[in-house]
Parts: structure tokens; C-alpha cells; sequence
């Protein structure tokens, strides 16, 4: 009997404390009920580019206002793109949010630099809130949008130089060095791509199309280049040589890039400055009698490319400036880096006294309309001597007798 009091006694505290924990139960949830939603007003914006990350800042405002002070959990922030693709989660402590107040909680995110690609990012914020002292938590959710500058309004664009060198003149063609120079004003370090050189004239005849490997350039620095580069020996008829240099630059990992455009003018060289212009040596030797002078001429080219030699003109004159012959040597191409002897024979109408001699011709390259005139003058004296006398037939002198000499005692 007394079991059966004991039992009913411990069903009844059961039952009681069933009823309390319901009771309470219903207490909290009326408790959490009366929580009213904090508001919270998201800021997200983009704060620039800082070691090859972009650098965002993101701030949650969060107004209570409910007449007790309620506690903030643990902020997740998350940033997704434009497929809602997750680029990254970052957390900010919470804290307690008094009555009717406010607070702010806010932080840095370096995203890399590839999602500048996007144009559009979505921020989301979600925690929990709770009144002191109950573990029932209500959840709170937000969001924002972001848009992202393009790229040209983030990054400069590189600052580009050139020089044209010319070097000289082979077989091959003009030897020129474009000297490039990029420098990077950005506070990240940038890659240019797909450089190419054209080289045109005036007139739009192209020369030469290359293209160039890609370049690193640190943040704020720059890279200079040289490119040894050979065009047609016929560019030399052009007045003006136009380098155009092109490309693109931008951040590691970023698909949209900035154009890089230079076009760099540069007065082509005359035939002359570019090539040695080579020595005539002449020897003439006058013959008097029959009044012609021989002429030997030699021409050395030191040039590393042949040479187009006119027809050379000889004129002769006397001392007091009188041409007394004139005569021509058909002109010949010369080979490079090779010496030619040429030679020929003027008559003269005069044979005294000093004779001068002036050699006129001009020497081009095939392909070039461009001539330069080169000369020599030679002075040569004639000693014109007494005629010899005309030779006398020689007579044999009479024979004389013989006359013994006396002799004496």
C-alpha cells in the first residue's frame, strides 16, 4: 500500500515538472517572440587595389529596438559573384546591442585580384540575436550589392617610350633597335601582353610586323627593352619611318584589359650616313708622243654590302683651267668589303706642263634611289724634252799611205 503512495507521489512531481517545463518553455518562446527583429542596414564598398588583392570594406549597422538589450552572435559575412559562386567568408565578432541602440560592425576583405572580372559581387550577413541570459536565438539576414569599377577607372594605364636606334647597313637590310621603356604608376604589379612592332613608311608600306613576349612590371617600376630589328634596304627611298608598338596590360588572373597604343616617328638616314664612302686612287701616266694619258683608277668599299658604281667621267685640263680631254670608264658593281680596279685611256689635244685630272662619279645601292657623288682630282707634271737630232749617214775616212819613220844613231 505504501509502495502504491510512493508511486502516485512520484508521478505527481512528474507531472509537475512537466508542467512547470512547458510552462517555461512557453514563457521563452513568448519571451523570444517579443524580441522584434533588429534592423540592420548592410554598407559594402570598394576601397581600391592593394597587393594584387582589391580591398573591400563592409559594414553592418544594427539597430535594436527592442526596451531590452539583446546580444549580437558571431557576423558571417559572405561574398559571392555574379553565379553566386562563394569567393569568400569572413566572420565579425558580435557583441551586446543595448536597448533601443545601435551598433556598428564592420570590416576589411582582400578578395584576389580575379574577381575584378566581375561586375557585380553580393554581400550576405547572417547571425543571431538573443536576449540575456536565454539560449533561444532569433535568426537575422541581410544583404547587399556591390558593383565593381572597371578596370580602367582602377588601374592607370602604363606610361610607353620609345627610341628608334639605327645601327647600319648589312646585305640583310637597315639594322634598327626600338629602345622601349614601360612604366607601371600602379601600387600593383601588372602584365603586358601581346606586344607587337610595326614598322611603316610614310605612306603606309609595311617593313616589318613582330611580335614580342609578355613583361612583369613591380608596382611602381618600370622595364626597358631593346629589339634588334631588320627592314628592307628599299626603306631608305621613304622620308619618314613609323613605329607603331601595341599591346595590353593589366592585373595577374584578370580577363579585361587596358590597350597599349605608341607611334613613334623617325626621319629616315641619308644613303651617306649610313655607308663609308669609299676613296678613289687614280694613276695616270701621259704619253707625249702619242698624246693619250692611261688611267688606273681603285676604288676599296669597306661597306658590308655592294656597291652600284657609275660610269666615271674623266676630264683633263691644263694648268690655266683649259680642258684639253675628256674620256669615260663604264662603271661596275662592286662587292662588299672588296677592292676594284678599273681602267682606261683619254686622248689629249695638248701634251705640257701640268695636266690635271678630275674624275666625277656617283655610287648607290640596288634598290635605292638615292646617289652619292664622289670625285677625285689628280695633278700629273709632263717634262717635254729637246727633240733628239735626226741621225746623219756615217762616211768611212780615205786611207793614208803608210810613211816609215827614220831611224836615228
Amino acid at each position: 500500500m505504501r509502495r502504491d503512495k510512493n508511486l502516485i507521489k512520484v508521478l505527481i512531481i512528474l507531472f509537475l515538472i512537466i508542467l512547470l517545463s512547458a510552462c517555461a518553455q512557453r514563457a521563452v518562446q513568448k519571451v523570444v517572440e517579443s524580441i522584434k527583429t533588429p534592423e540592420v542596414n548592410i554598407e559594402a564598398r570598394f576601397e581600391g587595389i592593394e597587393n594584387n588583392a582589391v580591398k573591400l570594406f563592409i559594414s553592418a549597422e544594427i539597430t535594436n529596438p527592442n526596451p531590452v538589450e539583446i546580444d549580437i552572435d558571431d557576423i558571417l559575412i559572405t561574398v559571392r559573384g555574379e553565379n553566386q559562386q562563394k569567393l569568400q567568408d569572413i566572420k565579425i565578432n558580435g557583441g551586446v546591442i543595448p536597448a533601443r541602440g545601435g551598433k556598428e560592425f564592420s570590416t576589411e576583405i582582400s578578395i584576389p585580384l580575379s574577381i575584378v572580372s566581375e561586375k557585380t559581387l553580393f554581400i550576405e550577413m547572417q547571425t543571431k540575436v538573443g536576449a540575456a541570459g536565454i539560449e533561444a536565438k532569433l535568426p537575422v539576414k541581410s544583404k547587399a550589392t556591390i558593383y565593381l569599377p572597371e578596370l580602367k577607372e582602377v588601374l592607370k594605364s602604363p606610361e610607353v617610350s620609345a627610341f628608334i636606334k639605327v645601327d647600319g647597313i648589312t646585305e640583310d637590310g637597315l639594322k634598327i633597335t626600338p629602345e622601349i621603356t614601360i612604366k607601371n604608376p600602379n601600387e600593383i604589379g601588372i602584365i603586358v601582353e601581346n606586344l607587337k612592332i610595326v614598322t611603316t613608311s610614310e605612306k603606309g608600306e609595311k617593313f616589318i610586323e613582330k611580335k614580342l613576349g609578355e613583361i612583369m612590371i613591380e608596382a611602381n617600376s618600370e622595364s626597358s627593352f631593346k629589339e634588334s630589328l631588320t627592314i628592307p634596304i628599299s626603306s631608305l627611298n621613304a622620308e619618314i619611318l613609323i613605329t607603331k608598338i601595341t599591346g595590353d596590360a593589366g592585373a595577374i588572373g584578370v580577363e579585361e584589359r587596358l590597350p597599349l597604343n605608341i607611334e613613334v616617328k623617325t626621319q629616315i638616314p641619308t644613303l651617306s650616313s649610313v655607308l663609308k664612302i669609299p676613296q678613289i686612287k687614280s694613276e695616270i701616266r701621259v704619253k707625249a708622243v702619242e698624246r693619250k694619258a692611261d688611267i688606273r683608277i681603285t676604288i676599296n668599299n669597306e661597306n658590308p654590302i655592294g656597291l652600284i658604281l657609275g660610269d666615271m667621267i674623266i676630264k683633263m685640263f691644263d694648268k690655266e683651267g683649259n680642258k684639253i680631254g675628256e674620256g669615260k670608264i663604264a662603271g661596275k658593281q662592286i662587292l662588299a668589303n672588296h677592292e676594284e680596279t678599273l681602267s682606261g685611256e683619254v686622248v689629249l689635244n695638248k701634251v705640257e706642263g701640268e695636266i690635271i685630272s678630275k674624275i666625277e662619279t656617283s655610287i648607290g645601292i640596288e634598290g635605292v634611289n638615292e646617289r652619292i657623288p664622289i670625285n677625285a682630282e689628280t695633278t700629273v707634271k709632263v717634262e717635254v724634252g729637246i727633240p733628239s737630232p735626226i741621225p746623219q749617214p756615217q762616211v768611212p775616212l780615205p786611207s793614208l799611205p803608210q810613211v816609215p819613220l827614220p831611224s836615228f844613231p
